[in-house]
């Protein structure tokens, strides 16, 4: 049995086997050991269901250094072989799976007072990350990326005392994601997936009366969904916050309204260029700190993974954690419009659209 980059001397159990999985060609497998500036991937097999297996080659195949590749075998694996290869001074350290599996990966990562940069292969089922942060989608171009020396900082979304890195929901996309996660492959996955899933959901679900707290100011609303995001896309490629920007300081907040099952129907092809933002029903907030509660008892989705519960507290760490092949970009703009933005703002109009 071939054990990587988590020997067993090291961890006290092998965590990671190469049992069940052929070894990529050109892949080393080895302890870990002290290296600097040699990246650890970290591939979550089962992402994208197996799509992860099967981009693991051409993953191998674009190395332009050593590197080490750990396999995950279960949940809580990814974070945990993040934290110890980021102990052991790999950089950056890049997940190979889908959002879920690099949110794993987050936790791990900061836990440590200055983490090593996230690289980032998608190759799960929506991949909404690399499409907020602009990063390749293309396995061999992002892999290469954790040899560019280039990386720029991001906002860290808690909830809870959970971190995530994209977007975290209450309502009708969390029941979404949950049956999404429950999938195995067939056609209904990735955008279409999400799609007709949705219209599922939306044929049985009720709009729940949340109370929302933005910087300390509340309202109380029914919603279709609550969506606070660090990053633009959701859901398969939904352009949920057309304005977010992961590196602001910001939450942008959707709040989806008491919109009718034809209202919301009629909406989902906009959600994708962004152009649900312009129904009266839809609200778009801005904020340092978010505070949902509700009466009924309501699960959090955080980047597609059901991990969190109602009530649930949002912060922000700034500027936390690097992205490795993301170039810095100039946030003064962005900044003087957020400056523009009174949060009182927008939930005066929300309580005026309440009846």
């Amino acid at each position: 049995r071939n054990r990587i980059a988590c020997g067993e001397k090291r961890y006290g159990r092998p965590r990671c086997m190469m049992e069940h999985y052929p070894r990529p060609m050109g892949v080393r497998y080895e302890k870990v050991s002290m290296r600097s500036n040699q990246p650890l991937f970290v591939v979550n097999p089962a992402a994208g269901n197996g799509r992860a297996r099967k981009v693991l080659n051409k993953v191998s195949a674009a190395f332009e250094g050593p590197a080490e590749v750990a396999l995950t075998t279960g949940p809580g694996d990814a974070e945990h072989l993040a934290h110890r290869g980021a102990l052991a001074g790999y950089a950056p350290i890049v997940g190979v799976g889908g959002d879920g599996t690099l949110q794993e990966i987050a936790n791990g990562l900061m836990r440590l007072d200055d983490p090593p940069p996230l690289g980032i292969v998608p190759a799960g089922t929506g991949n909404d990350l690399v499409r907020s942060l602009g990063l390749p989608t293309d396995p061999a171009r992002a892999t290469r990326l954790a040899w560019s020396g280039v990386s720029s900082a991001i906002d860290v979304p808690v909830c809870n005392d959970r971190c995530f890195l994209n977007v975290g929901g209450v309502g009708l996309d969390t029941r979404v994601a949950l049956a999404m996660n429950g999938r195995d492959g067939g056609f209904a996955t990735g955008k279409a997936g999400y799609i007709l899933q949705g219209l599922i959901e939306l044929s049985r679900y009720e709009n729940p009366e949340f109370t929302i707290e933005l910087d300390g100011q509340e309202v109380a609303t029914r919603s279709l969904l609550i969506a606070v995001a660090n990053g633009m896309y959701f859901a398969g490629g939904m352009k949920v916050c057309p304005g977010a920007d992961p590196a602001d300081g910001y939450f942008d907040v959707c709040i989806g309204g008491d919109l009718t099952r034809g209202q919301a129907l009629a909406l989902m092809p906009a959600i994708f260029l962004g152009r649900h933002v312009n129904h009266p029903r839809v609200s778009i907030c801005r904020a340092k700190s978010v505070r949902i509660t509700c009466a009924q008892p309501l699960d959090v989705q955080l980047d597609g993974e059901i991990v969190a519960a109602l009530p649930a507290e949002f912060r922000l760490r700034p500027r936390a954690l690097r992205i490795a092949g993301r170039r810095e970009t100039n946030h003064h703009d962005h900044k003087q419009d957020h400056d523009s933005i009174t949060v009182g703002d927008p939930v005066s109009a929300l309580r005026e659209e309440m009846p």
